[in-house]
């Protein structure tokens, strides 16, 4: 098992909600963070061993069409909102010829921890990179965003 870095210049995050509200917009960040993973012989994620990963982010602006000054009280207590989260159950989804795979994303904001499933893919090591991209959906109000019904 080796421990890999995230690339703060290289890593991108963004943020998107179902059910999707017509104007919301967040911007995110400051992505850091690290993972534990083995790779196997073909230079992919060996998803039999455990991955677990710890990553940071800063919920940065808020932005939800005509109800953004409702909404901008997310912000009050400063510029930014810190976000931790892990990333774990990390498994193949089609079987060890793909690169699919499914895991669970906990994120904890404002002393609040949720849960969420998501999919992602692995590529394979290229020098001493190795990319990766996953993608989750989530209610905004479930994590405490203050979105009025539409």
């Amino acid at each position: 098992m080796a421990l890999w870095r995230i690339d703060t210049e290289r890593a991108s995050a963004r943020v998107t909600f179902s059910p999707g509200i017509p104007g919301l917009g967040i911007t995110v960040r400051g992505l850091s963070g690290r993972f534990d993973l083995t790779l196997g012989d073909d230079g992919r994620p060996d998803m039999r061993v455990p991955i677990r990963g710890e990553f940071a982010l800063a919920l940065g602006d808020l932005d939800t069409g005509p109800f953004t000054k409702v909404s901008r009280s997310l912000l009050a207590g400063g510029d930014e909102i810190p976000i931790r989260g892990t990333i774990r159950d990390v498994a193949r989804t089609r079987g060890d010829g793909h690169d699919e795979f499914g895991f669970t994303v906990e994120v904890t904001m404002r002393g609040e921890t949720h849960a969420t499933d998501g999919l992602g893919t692995s590529g394979v090591l290229v020098g001493d990179r190795l990319g990766v991209e996953g993608r989750t959906t989530v209610n905004p109000r479930a994590v405490g965003i203050p979105v009025p019904k539409l």
